[in-house]
């Protein structure tokens, strides 16, 4: 917009809009990305909590990776780069994100029946080699297949997926394209008496979090068999609310058991040391 700066009303702001629709602006965009790693480089050196760098020449680093933008191709490169230049700190929550991302105008989601498949055109279709496993009292986080009511079993046939034979393509993932969230139906045939029979599931968009959720739940009753229920066993996923959350959830049925063991691998916020545990346990 544009209007006079004197100390009054400007009256009716539509009137003085202006249309920049046919505006266009070049971008060298390997420019754009050498400047956009120096600022970032330099958003570290000025305002790092640390003004020693913890011991880092912050210098060489710059001139030890700035070489490497000539060779980046995409935007998503360019975070890589950067991220690896913040590495070079050695800091806890410290990270690369955001930026102008291509991104397709479909963007396909490829949902999850929550199992590992493997395809057996002997046998007619997809087996089930494992159903990913979750805490029981919380249902909500279970895989698709692992609903009781559906009474899926390892080894079971998945031969059709909403009429369409599974092997009819390269992989299980092309029937359940976009499919998160809705009803899909399948054919199985039991590998325990051979009958096929029709399914309704709901598959998931987050095999990710299911296989992980899988790891914990397996560690957690590996540890409730061999210790014979005499050491309890708590994984910290990471470091939000909702994971401090699942911490009590997991501590308060085994805080008072002989041993406990508290698994940290793989925690996203980082090292984990003592004290921020024993603060987590006088919490709970």
């Amino acid at each position: 917009m544009v209007f006079d700066a004197r100390p009054r009303s400007p009256g009716d702001l539509d009137d003085l809009e202006i249309d920049l629709d046919a505006w266009a602006f070049p971008i060298d965009v390997r420019e754009d990305w050498r400047q956009i790693f120096i600022d970032a480089w330099r958003l570290e050196r000025d305002y790092f909590y640390d003004p020693g760098m913890h011991g880092v020449d912050w210098e060489a680093v710059r001139n030890q990776y700035l070489p490497l933008v000539e060779r980046v191709t995409t935007r998503n490169e360019l975070s890589d780069l950067i991220g690896h230049v913040i590495g070079e700190l050695s800091a806890l929550h410290t990270s690369v994100r955001g930026g102008d991302q291509r991104q397709g105008r479909e963007r396909v989601t490829v949902a999850s029946l929550g199992a590992r498949l493997l395809r057996d055109p002997a046998a007619g279709g997809y087996r089930i080699d494992h159903i990913y496993q979750a805490d029981p009292d919380y249902p909500t986080e279970r895989a698709p297949l692992a609903d009781p009511s559906l009474g899926i079993e390892v080894g079971d046939i998945i031969v059709a997926v909403n009429g369409v034979d599974t092997l009819s393509v390269d992989h299980l993932g092309a029937l359940l394209r976009n499919r998160r969230g809705e009803q899909v139906r399948l054919q199985v045939t039991s590998a325990a008496n051979g009958e096929s029979r029709p399914l309704i599931v709901v598959p998931t968009a987050n095999e990710a979090n299911l296989r992980y959720s899988d790891w914990e739940y397996t560690r957690r009753m590996r540890v409730e068999e061999q210790a014979a229920g005499q050491v309890g066993y708590v994984h910290l996923r990471a470091m939000g609310g909702g994971d401090l959350t699942a911490w009590y959830e997991q501590f308060y049925p085994v805080f008072d058991r002989a041993g406990l063991i508290l698994d940290v691998r793989h925690n996203r916020g980082g090292n984990i040391d003592s004290i921020l545990l024993e603060k987590l346990m006088r919490r709970a």
